[in-house]
């Protein structure tokens, strides 16, 4: 979860990413390959345990 997703790279599956803050390219990328853009309660609200879980910094 880190503070603020940016938009460079490329993203090639679908993933759930939770974060502060994402700027407006990254949310687009994000969505566009079937992934949801997630705002830090809304995560820990869907993975209150963590499982299924990779942090990434």
């Amino acid at each position: 979860m880190p503070g603020k997703v940016l938009g460079t790279g490329n993203i090639e599956k679908k993933l759930n990413v939770g974060a502060f803050a994402f700027s407006a390219s990254a949310r687009s990328k994000i969505e566009q390959a079937g992934g949801k853009a997630l705002s830090v309660e809304e995560f820990v609200k869907k993975y209150p345990e963590g499982s299924g879980v990779a942090l990434v910094k």
